[in-house]
This record gives C-alpha cells, sequence and structure tokens, in this order.
C-alpha cells in the first residue's frame, strides 16, 4: 500500500475521533487566520479540510465569502458536512495534488495537509494557475523536527534513526526557496511548540486519532513491557513525556 493510501486510510478511520484529539491542528488553524488581515476573498479553496475546524473559523472571518473545501477522506468530509451547513460553504472529496478544476480563486489556503504531498513544487505550481490575478496562497505545514524526541527514544529502544515521516518533511529554508521560486511577496514564520502528555499511552492516541500515524509505528509491535521501556527511556532522556511541534506557515502572492 502506497504510504498517501495508508495515511488516507488512518484519516477515515479515526475521523469521528479526529476533533477530540486534534489541539495542535486547531491552534495552528488559528494562527493561519491571523494572516488573513485583508479584503474579503470572493472566491476560496481549502486543501485537506479535515473535519472543518479551519473551515469553520474561514467562514467566520469571511461569512460572505464562497469556499470550496475538499479532502481525500470520504469520512472526514462526512463530519464537515455534519458541521457547517452554509449554502456558500461547499465540501467535496478529492486529491489536493489532482485537482480538475478550472474555477479561479482569490485565496488558496491549507492547514496541516502539505507534509503529506508527493510533489509539493508541482502542486504549487498548480494552485498559482488556480489563482485569479490578485490572488494569494496561505498555509501551515509540519517541518522535519516534528517528533524530535519520540525519534530519539524509539531509536535508542530499536537502534533505527528516522522512524517517522516527518525526518523527510521540508524544513524552513527549503520552502522559502520553493515558494520564493513560483510566488511574490513571500513570507515565512516558523513556530515551535512543545506539548507535553502524562503517559506515552496518550502520546500514541494523540498521533493516532488525528491520523498522522503514517506508515512507522504499525511497523512495530508495541508490547506492554515495550512501551513501560520507552516510557522510561523517555523520562531518563527528556524528564517528561513532551513533543515538539515544527509548524511552518507560509505566505505567498501570485
Amino acid at each position: 500500500m502506497l504510504i498517501k493510501e495508508k495515511i488516507i486510510k488512518n484519516f477515515s478511520k479515526y475521523a469521528h475521533l479526529y476533533d477530540l484529539y486534534s489541539d495542535m491542528q486547531k491552534f495552528s488553524a488559528k494562527k493561519l487566520i491571523e494572516y488573513l488581515n485583508c479584503i474579503p476573498p470572493k472566491d476560496i479553496l481549502e486543501i485537506g479540510c479535515g473535519t472543518a475546524n479551519y473551515t469553520k473559523l474561514l467562514h467566520k472571518k469571511f461569512p460572505f465569502s464562497f469556499i470550496d473545501a475538499i479532502d481525500l477522506s470520504a469520512q472526514m468530509i462526512e463530519k464537515a458536512k455534519e458541521k457547517l451547513t452554509y449554502k456558500n460553504v461547499n465540501f467535496y472529496i478529492c486529491d489536493g495534488e489532482n485537482i480538475k478544476e478550472t474555477k479561479k480563486y482569490d485565496l488558496i489556503t491549507s492547514n496541516m495537509c502539505f507534509q503529506w504531498f508527493y510533489n509539493l513544487e508541482k502542486s504549487l505550481l498548480l494552485y498559482r494557475s488556480l489563482l485569479k490575478k490578485k490572488g494569494y496562497i496561505l498555509f501551515s505545514t509540519v517541518g522535519p523536527l516534528t517528533f524530535y524526541e519520540l525519534n530519539c527514544v524509539i531509536s535508542d529502544l530499536f537502534g533505527e534513526n528516522k522512524i517517522f515521516l516527518a525526518s523527510n518533511f521540508k524544513d524552513k529554508i527549503m520552502l522559502e526557496k520553493l515558494m520564493k521560486k513560483i510566488f511574490k511577496n513571500v513570507l515565512i514564520e516558523e513556530v515551535i511548540y512543545k506539548k507535553s502528555y502524562t503517559s506515552i499511552i496518550k502520546l500514541f492516541k494523540h498521533i493516532t486519532y488525528t491520523g498522522s500515524k503514517g506508515v512507522d509505528l504499525v511497523k512495530y509491535i508495541l508490547t506492554p513491557r515495550k512501551l513501560l521501556k520507552l516510557q522510561n527511556l523517555y523520562k531518563e532522556r527528556f524528564d517528561k513525556i513532551v513533543v515538539t511541534y515544527q509548524l511552518i506557515f507560509c505566505r505567498g502572492h501570485r
């Protein structure tokens, strides 16, 4: 099974629990909204809308804008439709990397989605072609320092490196170079957020139920004995169960 197919499967499987554990996604969405101090866009395209937490904020910010929100997961779209029923907000099952669309938008935006893309440069070129003349793009994504501490302790336990997909995510420098290649007036900002958990189990639940488990944790049979050892290693090395989230916010104009 391809990486993206596994991600879709995991997002769909836990769509009913997503809102209970997506505090980091909600934090990122609120930060994104702060960048939208502009004339209300008439047409908005949101990539990877999930259960519509960011969509809801977009609609609150721009109540008269038309929003097309897309996601690969049918289950996520179902939850999104239950949450928002406005006539000017439409949800579609669609792959953000393969949009077959001729409509033009004033704003294309996305919250914590682009880290999963196979070819971000190709997608950004596509989005540029979908923007109106004075349109712009705004998105948040996840950097490679994310889950740094968990990578370390799992490596200590299993003797392997680069356990998580985050090790392959683009960093701030790479994103800035890519954005400046395609867009004008580029702004890139990074936020490092630390979140603590009371146990390793609660951390794994958070990772699993927000769909970000991806393909990696399933390789390991984490028995109760191994989980306890992992938790002890965590506390020995970092004093507590803490995780880094590296959030990168990007904006650019057509």
